[in-house]
């Protein structure tokens, strides 16, 4: 059985699953649109993206420019998480899209993806539908990390990286706080697959070899950002994970904002500068 689309625009959207399977074809990306924060309309996917059984789940009282879905990994995870799809992506079937992974911070931890909506990138995006990335924004279950779900977040862009025809080589993963460091993370595990990474009030992975593992990441550009006054990670952290991420190698970036607390995600993710340097990454 497949999901139904609305007919565009926005509107009270429901949930389906998809494990659609395709082999990965890099193509040009569009021309970058306007930074997060324009308005807009946005288009729903064509049901044809989704595939095998699909599931509702109750959607707010509100309307939303993002679609809530589950994806099942194959040892049984369920992670479920919300898609925001660009303008055209219905009426370009041969474009292939940039598309941006987004960590979530602590505070979002749940089995609710529309409660996402409350802080960071899913956030903005619901003020700006016409943001010419494909979003994926997975939610974490409570009482964990994104530590033990790294795999199955990768699992997961295979899937959907075809699936949605994003472009391979314009993968790019983000998050703030509890999400930056999941960031870090992702990115020394599977270094090969991302064109970029913004984490954002990062702390040291609480593991063995960081922030030296940092330098397996060598090979991924990273834009950091982290408040001058956070008063729950310390900037010599940031600091910390640059260094050694510069140390093998790698192209890496700091900007601390001044006079900026722990939600310096807030001032990043308005930055249109930002989002014009991360759609010119390419792997």
């Amino acid at each position: 059985m497949r999901a139904s689309a609305p007919p565009g625009g926005r509107s009270r959207l429901r949930l389906a699953e998809t494990t659609t399977r395709s082999q990965r074809t890099p193509s040009r990306s569009p021309r970058p649109g306007h930074g997060v924060g324009t308005r807009g309309r946005s288009r729903a996917p064509p049901a044809a993206v989704f595939s095998s059984a699909t599931r509702d789940v109750a959607a707010p009282e509100f309307d939303v420019a993002q679609r809530a879905m589950t994806f099942l990994a194959r040892d049984g995870t369920e992670i479920p998480y919300l898609l925001h799809l660009p303008p055209g992506h219905a009426s370009h079937p041969r474009r292939r899209w940039p598309l941006v992974l987004h960590l979530h911070g602590a505070g979002e931890r749940g089995r609710d993806p529309w409660t996402l909506l409350q802080k960071d990138l899913p956030r903005r995006l619901e003020d700006a539908p016409r943001f010419r990335f494909i979003v994926v924004s997975p939610q974490c279950p409570q009482r964990t990390t994104w530590t033990p779900l790294l795999p199955a977040l990768l699992e997961m862009l295979d899937e959907l990286v075809p699936a949605l025809r994003a472009n391979v080589r314009c993968v790019h993963v983000t998050g703030p706080s509890m999400g930056g460091s999941g960031t870090w993370q992702l990115i020394a595990l599977d270094p090969e697959r991302f064109a970029s990474a913004v984490p954002i009030s990062a702390s040291v992975p609480p593991l063995r070899g960081w922030p030296g593992r940092a330098a397996q990441a060598a090979s991924v550009n990273v834009w950091a950002f982290h408040g001058a006054r956070d008063p729950v990670i310390p900037v010599r952290e940031p600091r910390a994970l640059r260094a050694a991420h510069r140390a093998g190698g790698g192209r890496s970036r700091l900007t601390v904002l001044p006079g900026v607390g722990h939600e310096a995600w807030t001032p990043a993710y308005a930055n249109s500068r930002l989002w014009t340097w991360v759609f010119n990454r390419r792997r």
